[in-house]
């Protein structure tokens, strides 16, 4: 099994910075995600998305399916998945979109990789601020990451799916229970 720093798999760039609170249009041709779009069952939920007017929003701003988007402050550090196709769509800041660059990693496997304890407790050791945590850019690219072949990401990340979509599915039934 290879070992190496997240910097040598993947790119981390931040999210696009409002200085104010972004200008929302029901007809803006620019969707944002934003932490709170980020769901319980860490995929990103587009359904809510705010829309703004913005003409070319730069390239690294621009969230693609299979991107990760990793919150950098907060109590929660879980990194959520891009699970489908989107145009138009940026990241804002606090949060990073980390983009794949090796082609020995699978955006499944690295999305279960990076939201277990032993990554969780990385994270939360780098963490710094004493009301609101936040974690650094050179923290997260230098996460130490352990690579099985890509039989064993493909495994895994069918795994962890079924996983994520019974923690939905318990949650509902539970919000049932509770009316």
């Amino acid at each position: 099994m290879l070992k190496v720093k997240l910097k040598e798999i993947a790119k981390l760039d931040v999210g696009l910075a409002f200085r104010t609170t972004p200008k929302t249009s029901s007809n803006g041709n620019i969707s944002v995600i934003q932490m709170k779009d980020l769901g319980g069952d860490n995929i990103v939920n587009f359904d809510n998305l705010i829309k703004i007017n913005q003409d070319n929003p730069k390239e690294q701003y621009l969230a693609r399916k299979n991107n990760l988007i990793v919150r950098s402050r907060g109590l929660n550090n879980k990194v959520s998945l891009i699970d489908q196709d989107c145009e138009g769509v940026i990241v804002s800041a606090p949060l990073f979109i980390l983009r794949i660059i090796s082609t020995d990693i699978l955006p499944e496997y690295l999305f279960f990789y990076l939201n277990q304890k032993s990554s969780q407790d990385y994270l939360a050791k780098c963490a710094k601020g004493s009301v609101v945590k936040m974690i650094g850019r050179e923290d997260i690219e230098n996460l130490p990451i352990k690579i099985p072949s890509l039989d064993q990401q493909k495994a895994i990340g069918r795994i962890a799916n079924m996983i994520n979509r019974e923690k939905v599915i318990l949650d509902q039934i539970k919000q049932k229970r509770e009316l």
